[in-house]
Formats: structure tokens, C-alpha cells, sequence
């Protein structure tokens, strides 16, 4: 993508310069700012990074075959060119990121923005986002060198496709053949992968490697094939490239984050780009659209400003708790520009172009190596907490471990295992007892679990079924949870428990579902409790939600108000779409009857707020994310609903709702 060449360059090293590729550079560029700026505009911007992968493997691919034809190749010259294109812009931002990160982000974030740092400097980020994607993986939009993995895969290809290309001159294999044949094989793995591991297909340079090697075909066919110039080719070459810019626009408004990429859907923009450099300066839309001076000048600057782009928002919504306005985004769309063209200016030009490669590459070199450490050293001291004042430091050096006492592995399960992988030991007593209660839910009722056992103690038999991302709803969500729910309603029918309890991350359902069919889901579900012989259905409704990770939020209030008090109760960067979730979940329950609705948000919550701290400490934080509980935070809300309902203490059968 990213790695685009410049006017002289491209003379220099690609016999003929073409204005419309440029111009097609600057489709692809607009396509993902757009998409990451307004989303609901071009949903499917993201492949303009496919349009950029198909540019890329055309240029390079075009250098090296010419170079190999000519014997004049030189591996060294190879990099060395890479180096003085790719290194000035990126090192710039890199270390923007990192004085800027200085400032606003809290230690485990600068943390994390130092690994990245370090990944993009070493050409991994992609391998190193593919290692950290998970369930309780940070939102995209707070890793600001999220756009980094597109690099990475470029770069991968630049390392090891001029020896391939050259091992393969060498044993006299056929370009062509050579190409094909791997563009095949990686286009089957990603196939494959796009629809069994998707992270896997979205990172893995193997499988994105076929989009490049698309555009190496087209570089073969460019440089041992004369064009025609009559009027039917003309006519024929005008067509492909409408259909091609057809093609790119039908994928980037039609697709969306929420469907299965890269996989035969990047075939849309692959072959449209492919379509449109095929066609030739000459081509309709190449003529008209693509050479125009405006597009020109925008994919002249398309690699600064894909780099500034994302920090630039990315920030700005890490800074503003995941929010900003238009008119703010706007700006910084604006910026992101200016910062590019001078970029461009004052980095790019004069350092490939005023400096040999002999000097430059390895300073440059050096250069990117000491962003690197640095960025490894802000990982390896847990972001540089001396940076913030010792009266937060407990704040800052917050850690919390999500799997601790709640039975990670054996009754809390991750979405991909087996319906019935329960450990026996998810019911503390297998046999009969009238006295157990049934935990039935999500990772919110994993982590709600850890306060039932510490206030019921060895004494209270509980039963734990609880599974990421898999409401207790039967008929709902992916297909192993709904196998799981089916499977946990045949263990409570053979156990006959006395009370079940219903917990869920609702919000986040409700959030995605805007007909609401889970909150409808629930009756059919509790229906089906009551016919098994479960006396006491508990539903406990919609928990605070934080806009961001609260001790996250509370380093970062803390450090602007320059407070040393932590607020044990409030509202700010409170998620307020919980409540319309709690009112609509409570209408639902209430109506039905026999079933207790209990209100985490009455529970959690005041006038003057909502409840950060049981203690007023760090240990004592009640969430440790945006929601999920502590121990801490699960033990108070676990006495507030044996308050209400005594379900929880010895005799809360016979009292159950009478408190």
C-alpha cells in the first residue's frame, strides 16, 4: 500500500510513469480514510488496502522482473531503496505516537503502545495483532498503530519476494508459473482461513500474499506484451476499467466490518484495481477520473497520509473516552492531510532523493532501530509509571487478572469450545440438592460468579455454566451456544436446582440486535425453566457500563484535575445506553410474572453516581474493564442481591422476594 514511488522514481526504475496508477492510489487512500473517519458513509472502505496490496505487488514486481531481465538487479540497491521510501515517514510516526502517548495515555495503554511501536518498527505488527486478538482484546479504534498490520505484510513480501523471484530465475522456472502458483495457493488458504480463522486470514501475510500477487501478474503480462493501440482495444480497455472502478465502489458501499474478509469478497477490489492498471493510461476512467491533478496530487502524498491519519483519530477517541464530534473529526481528516503533504515535502523527497543509498540506508537504519528500543523499553518498564504522581501510582500500576477464581477453562469457556465441555467440577455437588443455585450466563456471570462463592463461602452449592459471548437464552447467538444452552437446560432439569440466575453483558447484545429478539428470547427461555422444575428464576439485569477501562479512566481524570482522590461514586463516563437496556429488559421480565428481576444499576448506582471503589482503593476497584467485575465488585453486588431476595443466604428459599 503504502509503498508507492514517486514521479522520478518511477522513471528511473519503471520505464514510464502513469499518472492514473497514482490516482488509483489516491481511490484506495480516500476509500480507508473515509471508512475510518465515517464509517456509515463507505462502509466498506477497508478494502482500499486491498487496492493498495494489488498497486504494490504490480510496481515491485515490475522493478525486480525488469531488473532480473537485464541482469542488472542488485539486492542491495533493492533494500536500500525500500529503506529511504519507507523509513523517513514511518519513524516520524512512530515517534510521534510515543511523545504524544506520553501525555495522554495511562500506563498499561502506553504499555501496549510501546509493544506496538516496536512491532511496526520491526515490520510484525500484523503477526503481533494477530497474537493479541481475543475476547478481551481492546477495541481497534484505541490502538493507533492498529493501521500498521498493512505495513507489515508488505514489507514481509518485500523481504522474501526478490529471493523467490530470483532462486526461481536461477532454476529456470518460468515467471508466469512461479507467480500463479503461488497467487493459488495463498488464494485457497484464505479462503479456507476466512471462514474457520478469520484473525488468522486478516493477518497472515500467507494468506494476503495472493493480493499482491495480483498485481505481479499484471507486471509480468506489462513488460512481455506489446498493447495494441487500435480503436477495439481502446474501446475494449475503456470498458474493463469501469467495470474495474465499478467494482471497488460496489465493495467498499456494500461490505461492512461485519462480514467474512479477506476470503473470495477481496476478489471485488483485487480484480477491480486489477482491471483498472490493465486498462492503461488510455482507459476511460483512467484518462478522465484517475489522471485527474487532484487525485494525482493525493496519491502522491497516500503513504504519509494513510500513517497519520489513524494516530491522529485514534487519539483523539482514546482522549475523548471513544467519542468525538464531527467537526473534530473533520479537523483532524484536515490535519492528517497537511501533516502528510509536508511530510512528503520536507522527509520523503529529500532523503530518497538529495541522499545516496550508501549514507541513507543504513542511517536510516539506525535510525528505525532506536525507535524501536525505545518503544521495547516502554513495554518492558509497564509504560514508564514514574511519568505519573506517586499519589496514583496504585492507579497506574493497576493489574487485574480476569481469570482469577472464576473457573476460567473448566466453567467459563471460550466461544469455540465444545457444547458440553463443562468440568464436573462446575457443580459442586453433582447429586441433587435443593439448595443449589444455577450461575447461567456470559463473561459477565463469570466474573458475577467470583462474589457468589465468596459470600455463600463452601457452604453455598453452586453451579456454574458459563460461556464468552453466549447469553443464557436459548435459540440465540452462534451455533455452540446455543448447543451450550441447550446442554446446561438438560443439567438443570437432572439437577432440579432451586433458584437460577440470569446474567448478561445485555447491553452489548441489545447494542448489535435492534429487533431486540434476545430481550424476547428470555420468555420462551424462562418458560422452559419453570417446566423443568426450577422454583426461583432470577434475572439480573444490565450492570454499569464505563465508556473505556475504568481504571483507565479514573488515571486519566485523576492526572488532568491534578485530584488525589478518587471518586467513590459517578456518572461521568458512564454508558447511558444501559439504561434504556435495563428499561426495556425490566417491562419484558416484569410482565411475565413469576420471575424476580433484580437491578444491578439500582444496586451499583445512586443520584451521584455509580460505585467505582468499595473501598476507596485500587484493590477495591469494582470493574476492571468496562464492565466486567472484580471480585470486589462482584461481592457487593452478590450482598445486595441477597438483600433484596436472601437467595443467597441459609433458609432463602422460603424468603426468596420477601425482602
Amino acid at each position: 500500500m503504502l509503498d508507492d514511488h514517486h514521479l522520478v522514481e518511477i522513471k528511473q526504475e519503471n520505464a514510464g510513469y502513469r499518472k492514473d496508477i497514482d490516482g488509483l492510489r489516491a481511490v484506495a487512500i480516500l476509500s480507508v480514510v473515509i471508512y475510518h473517519a465515517f464509517p456509515d458513509i463507505l462502509p466498506g472502505g477497508f478494502v482500499g488496502v486491498d487496492v493498495f496490496f494489488v498497486i504494490s505487488g504490480f510496481l515491485i514486481t515490475g522493478i525486480i522482473l525488469k531488473g532480473l531481465q537485464n541482469k542488472s538487479f542488485s539486492f542491495s540497491s533493492f533494500y536500500a531503496r525500500r529503506i529511504k521510501r519507507i523509513f523517513p515517514a514511518l519513524s516520524v510516526i512512530l515517534i510521534f505516537c510515543l511523545l504524544l502517548g506520553w501525555q495522554i495515555l495511562t500506563g498499561d495503554e502506553y504499555k501496549k503502545l510501546g509493544e506496538h511501536v516496536a512491532g511496526g518498527a520491526g515490520f510484525v505488527a500484523n503477526i503481533l495483532l494477530w497474537s493479541e486478538a481475543g475476547y478481551f482484546d481492546r477495541a481497534s479504534e484505541m490502538k493507533p498503530l492498529l493501521h500498521l498490520w498493512s505495513l507489515g505484510i508488505e514489507e514481509q513480501f518485500y523481504i522474501v519476494w526478490p529471493l523467490i523471484l530470483f532462486l526461481g530465475c536461477r532454476k529456470h522456472i518460468h515467471p508466469l508459473l512461479l507467480i500463479t502458483s503461488l497467487f493459488v495457493t495463498s488464494f485457497i488458504l484464505s479462503f479456507y482461513l476466512t471462514f474457520n480463522h478469520q484473525v488468522a486470514a486478516f493477518y497472515s501475510p500467507l494468506s494476503r500474499f495472493w493480493e499482491l500477487l495480483a498485481g505481479s501478474i499484471l507486471a509480468y503480462f506489462s513488460l512481455t506484451q506489446t498493447c495494441s493501440a487500435d480503436k477495439d482495444t481502446s474501446k475494449l480497455n475503456s470498458f474493463i476499467s469501469v467495470v474495474g472502478i465499478s467494482l471497488i465502489l460496489a465493495s467498499g458501499l456494500l461490505f461492512d466490518k461485519n462480514v467474512a474478509f479477506p476470503g473470495w469478497r477481496a476478489l471485488l477490489p483485487v480484480v477491480g484495481a486489477g482491471f483498472l492498471i490493465m486498462g492503461g493510461p488510455s482507459a476511460m476512467i483512467n484518462r478522465l477520473i484517475l489522471s485527474n491533478r487532484v487525485l494525482v496530487f493525493v496519491g502522491l502524498i497516500s503513504y504519509p497520509l494513510y500513517l497519520w491519519h489513524w494516530p491522529l483519530l485514534s487519539f483523539a477517541r482514546i482522549d475523548n473516552t471513544g467519542e468525538i464530534s464531527q467537526a473534530l473529526t473533520v479537523a483532524l481528516v484536515i490535519l492528517s492531510v497537511v501533516l502528510s503533504y509536508l511530510t512528503y515535502r520536507f522527509m520523503e523527497k529529500p532523503v530518497r532523493f538529495s541522499f545516496s543509498n550508501k549514507k541513507a540506508a543504513p542511517a536510516l537504519f539506525f535510525l528505525m532501530l532506536s525507535v524501536g528500543l525505545a518503544g521495547f523499553a516502554c513495554f518492558q518498564t509497564d509504560g514508564i509509571p514514574g511519568r505519573f504522581s506517586a499519589d496514583i501510582q496504585s492507579y497506574v500500576l493497576y493489574k487485574y487478572d480476569p481469570a482469577i477464581d472464576a473457573r476460567s477453562g473448566s466453567c467459563w469457556l471460550e466461544a469455540g469450545d465444545r457444547a458440553n465441555a463443562y468440568a464436573s467440577d462446575c457443580i459442586d455437588k453433582p447429586t441433587r440438592d435443593k439448595n443449589l443455585i444455577v450461575v447461567w450466563g456470559d463473561s459477565f456471570a463469570a466474573r458475577f460468579f467470583t462474589g457468589v462463592r465468596a459470600f455463600g463461602g463452601a457452604d453455598l452449592p453452586i453451579a456454574q455454566f458459563t460461556r464468552n459471548a453466549c447469553p443464557p437464552v436459548l435459540d440465540y447467538g452462534y451455533d455452540k451456544c446455543k448447543e451450550a444452552n441447550h446442554f446446561i437446560i438438560g443439567q438443570i432439569e437432572m439437577l432440579k436446582p432451586s433458584t437460577v440466575l440470569l446474567y448478561a453483558h445485555w447491553n452489548g447484545y441489545v447494542k448489535t440486535d435492534k429487533n431486540h429478539s434476545i430481550i424476547q428470547s428470555l420468555v420462551p427461555t424462562i418458560r422452559k425453566l419453570h417446566e423443568t422444575g426450577v422454583s426461583h428464576v432470577i434475572v439480573i439485569g444490565p450492570s454499569p457500563l464505563w465508556k473505556g477501562s475504568l481504571p483507565n479512566l479514573l488515571v486519566r481524570d485523576l492526572r488532568r484535575n491534578r485530584s488525589d482522590q478518587v471518586p467513590a461514586r459517578t456518572y461521568k463516563y458512564f454508558d447511558e445506553e444501559v439504561i434504556q437496556t435495563e428499561a426495556l429488559l425490566k417491562k419484558q421480565v416484569q410482565n411475565m410474572g413469576n420471575v424476580v428481576y433484580f437491578s444491578a444499576l439500582d444496586a451499583m448506582c445512586t443520584s451521584s453516581g455509580c460505585l467505582t471503589t468499595v473501598n476507596g482503593k485500587a484493590d477495591g476497584l469494582t470493574t476492571w474493564d468496562e464492565g466486567h467485575f472484580t471480585t470486589q465488585g462482584a461481592l457487593y453486588l452478590a450482598k445486595r442481591l441477597d438483600e433484596a431476595t436472601g437467595v443467597l443466604s441459609s433458609g432463602r428459599s422460603h424468603s426468596l422476594g420477601l425482602k
